[in-house]
């Protein structure tokens, strides 16, 4: 029961994020001559989460391509060399760039923040402060379960806790993810 008092509060504290305050941002570099890159580290970073990619500070998107639209342009005309326009996902770790880098690359990557249901043994993806606001939340709901009116005190601490959070949180994180060439 308490399992599913908890996920409900994560989808309500998920529900009360603008979409992007739950964002990761990641820099990668693509590397002139190489096309296939590998994402790893973060659990977060992963090629179903990200929600765009750009090029430098204003030098443009890069855009998503289908495998199978990608494998029709290499067959009709063939691999080529310049600056890149799209990323083709290969797997959810695993990517080509089209066309190849012709020089060294600054990308930066959106990614959202994949947020599952608990289980017993599972670990809580916030900060702190969000934590903090999750206790009060949880508590709330078990007194409410057992009809306490003190209930309505952790209510209102969880209401100005998850207040305090999202008033404190930091935006972004702006640490390099790891590639790994092949």
């Amino acid at each position: 029961m308490i399992l599913d008092f908890l996920n409900d509060r994560v989808q309500e504290i998920q529900d009360s994020f603008v979409w992007n305050e739950l964002n990761y941002i990641k820099g990668i570099t693509l590397v002139s001559g190489q096309t296939k890159y590998t994402l790893s580290g973060d659990t977060n970073v992963r090629l179903s989460n990200l929600k765009k990619m750009y090029k430098g500070s204003s030098a443009g998107r890069i855009d998503f391509l289908s495998l199978h639209r990608y494998l029709d342009i290499v067959e009709q005309i063939g691999t080529s060399s310049g600056d890149p326009t799209t990323y083709v996902p290969i797997n959810e770790t695993d990517f080509y760039v089209y066309p190849t880098p012709i020089a060294d690359v600054e990308v930066t990557g959106y990614f959202q923040k994949k947020l599952v249901a608990f289980t017993s043994a599972g670990t809580i993806p916030f900060d702190d402060e969000v934590v903090l606001a999750l206790k009060y939340g949880v508590l709330a709901d078990c007194l409410r379960d057992r009809s306490d009116d003190e209930s309505n005190t952790y209510e209102v601490k969880y209401q100005r806790q998850l207040k305090a959070a999202k008033s404190s949180r930091r935006m972004h994180d702006t640490s390099r993810t790891t590639l790994r060439s092949e």
